[in-house]
């Protein structure tokens, strides 16, 4: 098996690392994630990409689309969550208290 793949839940391990960072925040700290989130414009090559790669090691798509993680945020007390669009978009938000 390739390494990175497996049973491992992506989700989970993504969610832990934000969980990790939030600990390691101050209250009104900032986090930038930085990421080419799932997009309907990006949709065909992402698919492509994610087939070739699937194809080839085994491995689920790891990508997310950014609702995954302005909810998850939102979920873990995060405020004044905002998505900068662009080439890998940013999501950046504040910790709340």
């Amino acid at each position: 098996m390739a390494a990175g793949c497996g049973p491992i839940n992506e989700a989970l391990v993504a969610r832990a690392l934000l969980e990790k960072a939030k600990d390691a925040l101050r209250p009104g700290g900032r986090l930038v994630v930085c990421e080419e989130f799932r997009t309907r414009d990006r949709l065909a090559v992402q698919f492509f990409w994610t087939y070739f790669l699937v194809g080839v090691d085994g491995c689920t798509s790891r990508l997310r689309g950014v609702e995954w993680y302005t909810e998850a945020l939102a979920a873990l007390g995060f405020v004044d969550i905002q998505v900068i669009p662009g080439p890998f978009d940013v999501v950046v938000a504040t910790r709340g208290r």
